[in-house]
């Protein structure tokens, strides 16, 4: 997603430390003036040729981006209108509307995790035609229980990814894949959060899904109830039977 407008007052020492995230499609730069009305979008790139797609660019929330929104030419022959959602967990900030060119992909996605109480998701539609993307944006329900149970938890620091403390949840709505995310800072390793994930968010190459968890964490999904152990569970047969296998090797050689 690129060329998406937020316009406001921030402070002069950090105008220029806009985020931006490559990998996940998203880039920034800021335009900043210190005169009373100066952001008059004249930083807005004006249309290119006609064959060029005009979509709506904004970012920030439902409130701020609404139906009506500067549009901006996209630079890719390829690239389609996109506006995303996402709802973040709790103590996460950011911005949960994006309207802006993206680059090619299904109609309508749906990235989300359940865990315990608390849902996250990001939620992407596409479209190609001048301006298509000025809809307004729904918040995404949990819908009904779906008969998928996984095992949830969300990993603080102190120990609840642990496998003796993670709990049970039940799955609803488009949530039907149990879904682990691992950490991967070498450094830090471990299962940072456990619970329900909708199949889009297990496709191979899923870049939104950086928008979905603050980390960037290794996603595991699986399809049967319970199958996402935070901790491998040690079968305790092997370590059974070994003392069993030395006697009678032992016997054999004796």
């Amino acid at each position: 997603m690129r060329a998406a407008v937020r316009t406001g007052c921030m402070l002069l020492q950090t105008c220029n430390l806009l985020p931006r995230d490559n990998a996940a499609g998203l880039t920034g730069s800021t335009f900043c003036c210190t005169t009373d009305l100066c952001t008059n979008k004249s930083y807005i790139r004006q249309p290119g040729p006609p064959e060029q797609l005009l979509c709506q660019t904004c970012v920030g929330n439902a409130t701020t981006c609404g139906p009506d929104n500067p549009t901006v030419s996209c630079l890719s022959p390829e690239a389609q209108c996109l506006q995303l959602s996402r709802e973040l967990l709790p103590g996460e900030q950011g911005d949960t509307v994006y309207k802006a060119c993206g680059e090619t992909g299904p109609a309508e996605e749906l990235l989300a995790i359940a865990a315990g109480p608390d849902l996250t998701y990001v939620h992407a539609q596409r479209c190609r035609g001048a301006g298509c993307n000025n809809g307004s944006f729904v918040e995404v329900p949990r819908g009904k229980p779906n008969g998928k149970l996984c095992y949830s938890c969300q990993e603080t620091g102190k120990g609840e990814c642990n496998h003796q403390q993670v709990q049970t949840i039940t799955c609803t709505g488009a949530m039907d894949v149990c879904v682990k995310a691992q950490s991967t800072d070498r450094n830090n390793p471990g299962t940072l959060l456990c619970g329900c994930g909708s199949p889009d968010l297990c496709r191979p190459w899923q870049p939104l899904a950086r928008l979905l968890l603050p980390s960037d964490p290794q996603i595991h999904c699986c399809n049967v109830s319970l199958c996402n152990h935070a901790a491998p569970c040690q079968d305790p047969l092997p370590h059974l039977l070994l003392p069993l296998a030395l006697l009678l090797l032992g016997g054999a050689w004796s």
